[in-house]
């Protein structure tokens, strides 16, 4: 998937995970800091508790616990910078943030037994303060990003380069790069809420503070010695995490609501600009509203064990003298979000941490301004909005008429949670074996997902009834696929009705509207670049809404600019918790206990997930697939992106049954033994089924203004996916490719209609697989066999197996030349380690 900007100007991404007294300088301790970037980070932490039996039957345990996480990046960056998208800054452009996290935590457990009941319920809770300082918007940059001027960048290309067509994609960003095009800024600025300005060059300072109290109540009732029923209920309250200091925002309209509206005014046939002007004010006044609501989250629990007797009979047969288990159950678990959403709020709040980028498709490479140095955001004379001044520091404010690609928070945000269910049978063998059967099923609500609350809106034509997605699908149905030319098309009612002032010189409204297209969109797809001339810098009387610029386009539509844009955003990123999901799975185990030098186990799942957002594994990022159209989140929906069908896995340690005290040999002498008694194998085997992936519509932007979306099978046959290692390429060299016959894959597919998503994770590629082995030997020492040497030859991907990750596929249709090619793999190549263990 293709982004107007890159991951810079585009979202935040926060990492997570537990850092635990390592203290480093110059060494990079975060995935992706330069060598000379200082990180240190520390946590410590204490705990103490009270027992107390109150009555032979009534057990009290109170607990405190204290938790302190701190970690610092210092960063390097120190003045305003200049990058070339996909190029890296020979500058490092790293900031520092310094964060510190304690928690102190309160619970009080009650344990209280009453004839067959075992009954306990109690609570805890957890004041948690997230302290901050980020230098994230300290300093303001600027960027080369062909995307985002006028057009996609099709003025980049030469006249009569036909040939770059399918493969514009690097061209544009190499074009832009070589002839110094800087084509978007971002200014940053920061303050606080009583107007109090932070100078250029200063951090952010916060502290996010939020109070957690969580309680429950649960039962074990014996109702029989070999039946168990459990039930319970837990109740977490959770209150929306603030801003300890009161630097905190919100909008005057809440912002799922003002997504809503839109979508109702268009789909009467009415102006976008009716949804109202999108202000922020201090969440303390009198209209101010928090972050999200306070979640009260009920969680029923169940569950029950039953052992059957099996004395006698089929029944002993079947289930033995107790030596089967019969488990099921089902829960409710919530989660918590309040601190994870902390550091994207404090990074994307207008007005005190306040990101102001270039608008996107205004200005043409001829009006924007050229590089002038690294650390010097050049001047832009004829691109008036290309570096914008600082907001006012008066609350309320209003977001200005930027056209911009920003991010918020879905202010209606529920907390997600998942329905777990399990049911599984185990049986016990003789010998040591086990085996059980099991069903597991987790199915996720109220996920969280990310959407683009200012997308344009579908449009619907109150005389024909025929909305824009189905009229621009028409056109493109007419002049990408079926060649008709502009003279011949026919009349299509939502551009005769909505543009009909459009129309004149010979040409019907819906022709100028394909001119557009057409002459203007050197990228065939690019239909959002047009609905942008045609209504977001179209000329209602014949000049441009943007003073200053060279803008030409069709004209509006009778409802004036802006019909289905906001003149404040292009696009606005949101957190929204719209997200489902489901995973069904049937699980075998068979395992053997330590008996005869052996101990091993198998296992089997057979599975299924879905759902409308998700990462694979290898990526370990935070979040899931953006939604393409926010005005339709099943379009999404497709098996997980860590979907797959089949996985195995097994291990085993096998000691051999030669040498003194085995089997084999067992009285033999010690010099003898030291050559053949003491051997012991291991090894362990994981594989599964391909794994999902999905081709890119590339640079082309169908649907949504700021993603290009999936590209989508256009009914010729796709040849099947053999992952050569050696195949021709679309052009130039060949390598490693999904298929044997990548043209013939290419021809399979085409860009994505407006309205639509593309194909998510339609295809599979290759599965994991991998063999690991041990072979050790056991040396006793001949004056104490209580010390032993141990040797020991470990192999990791021991067949050295190359299994091609299809997530490095080149599957863009604006970049087909290397179409299909593999760059990375699942898993790493044979490795091998030997060493040397005496333990005494």
């Amino acid at each position: 998937m293709d982004y107007k900007l890159d991951s810079n100007g585009k979202e935040a991404i926060f990492w997570r995970g537990n850092l635990q007294n390592d203290h480093a300088a110059g060494t990079p301790q975060f995935p992706g800091l330069p060598p000379n970037t200082t990180t240190l980070s520390n946590s410590k932490g204490m705990a103490a508790g009270l027992t107390s039996v109150l009555k032979p039957n009534l057990v009290s345990t109170f607990r405190y616990g204290f938790t302190r996480q701190g970690g610092e990046t210092t960063g390097i960056l120190g003045s305003n910078y200049v990058t070339f998208r996909n190029i890296d800054p020979i500058i490092g452009t790293n900031t520092g943030l310094a964060r510190i996290v304690p928690v102190h935590s309160f619970s009080e457990d009650l344990a209280w037994s009453h004839g067959a009941h075992d009954v306990r319920f109690g609570g805890i809770g957890r004041l948690i303060s997230n302290q901050s300082v980020d230098y994230a918007k300290a300093f303001s940059s600027a960027t080369t990003n062909a995307s985002v001027i006028k057009g996609s960048g099709t003025d980049l290309i030469p006249a009569g380069l036909d040939l770059l067509k399918g493969d514009t994609t690097s061209f544009e960003y190499s074009a832009a790069a070589i002839m110094g095009v800087v084509t978007s800024a971002t200014a940053n600025y920061t303050n606080k809420v009583d107007g109090t300005v932070i100078p250029s060059g200063s951090p952010v300072k916060r502290n996010f503070v939020n109070r957690e109290l969580e309680l429950y109540a649960q039962d074990s009732w014996r109702l029989k010695s070999n039946f168990t029923f459990t039930y319970g209920l837990r109740l977490s309250i959770m209150p929306p995490v603030h801003e300890a200091n009161g630097q905190q925002l919100s909008t005057n309209i809440p912002i799922g609501a003002w997504m809503d509206a839109r979508g109702a005014l268009a789909d009467q046939g009415l102006a976008d600009g009716a949804a109202g002007i999108i202000s922020y004010l201090p969440t303390s006044s009198s209209n101010g509203r928090p972050y999200y609501p306070q979640h009260n989250n009920w969680q029923p629990r169940i569950g029950m064990a039953y052992s059957p007797r099996g004395e006698s009979g089929l029944s002993r047969f079947l289930f033995g003298p107790n030596k089967t288990s019969i488990r099921a159950g089902a829960g409710v678990y919530y989660d918590l979000v309040g601190q994870p959403l902390a550091g994207f709020i404090g990074s994307n709040s207008y007005g005190l941490a306040t990101a102001l980028s270039t608008p996107p498709n205004v200005y043409t490479t001829a009006q924007l301004p050229r590089f002038a140095g690294f650390n010097q955001i050049p001047s832009a004379p004829n691109a008036p909005l290309f570096f914008q001044p600082a907001p006012s520091t008066t609350f309320p404010i209003s977001y200005p008429n930027a056209f911009a690609i920003t991010s918020s928070l879905d202010d209606r945000l529920k907390a997600p949670y998942t329905m777990n269910l399990n049911f599984s049978i185990a049986r016990e063998f003789g010998k040591g074996w086990f085996v059980q059967g099991s069903y597991v099923g987790r199915l996720s609500r109220h996920n969280l997902v990310q959407r683009d609350l200012a997308m344009p809106t579908n449009l619907r034509d109150p005389k024909s009834g025929q909305t824009y997605y189905q009229a621009m699908t028409q056109l493109a149905t007419l002049l990408d696929l079926q060649g008709v030319k502009i003279a011949d098309l026919p009349k299509i009612p939502f551009f005769e009705n909505l543009w009909a002032k459009a129309g004149g010189n010979g040409f019907t409204p819906t022709q100028v509207v394909a001119k557009d297209y057409v002459e203007n969109n050197f990228q065939d797809g690019d239909f959002t670049s047009v609905l942008s001339d045609i209504d977001a810098t179209c000329n209602a009387d014949g000049t441009s809404i943007f003073k200053g610029t060279a803008l030409s386009s069709p004209g509006c539509s009778v409802l004036g600019p802006y019909s289905m844009w906001s003149r404040q955003y292009s696009a606005l990123n949101a957190w929204s918790s719209i997200g489902s999901g489901a995973y069904h799975a049937m699980q075998w185990t068979v395992s053997k206990r330590l008996s005869s030098g052996l101990t091993m186990t198998l296992n089997y799942t057979f599975s299924k997930s879905l759902d409308i957002g998700s990462r694979a594994e290898s990526t370990g990022a935070f979040g899931g697939d953006f939604m393409i159209n926010s005005w339709n989140a099943q379009q999404l929906r497709a098996p997980s992106r860590y979907d797959a069908t089949h996985q195995a896995n097994a291990y085993f340690i096998y000691q051999l049954p030669f040498g003194r005290g085995r089997a084999i040999g067992s009285h033999m002498n010690k010099v003898l033994d030291a050559f053949i008694g003491g051997w012991e194998l291991s090894g362990t085997w994981r594989q599964t089924s391909g794994l999902p992936f999905s081709p890119s519509n590339g640079s082309r932007w169908a649907t949504n203004w700021e993603l290009s979306g999936y590209a989508t099978v256009n009914g010729n046959p796709l040849p099947e996916i053999t992952n050569n290692k050696n195949a021709p390429a679309v052009s130039g060299a060949g390598g490693p490719n999904l298929w044997s016959d990548p043209k013939a894959a290419l021809a399979g597919f085409m860009e994505q209609m407006p309205g639509q998503t593309g194909g998510r994770n339609q295809l599979r590629g290759q599965g994991y697989f991998d063999i690991d082995s041990g072979l050790y030997k056991n040396f006793t020492m001949p004056w104490s066999e209580r010390q032993k040497l141990q040797f020991r030859w470990e192999s990791y991907n021991l067949t050295n197996t190359v299994r091609f990750d299809p997530n490095s596929a080149n599957l863009s249709l604006t970049s087909t030349g290397k179409w299909g090619q593999l760059s990375g793999t699942l898993g790493d190549p044979r490795q091998m380690q030997f060493a040397l263990r005496y333990s005494f």
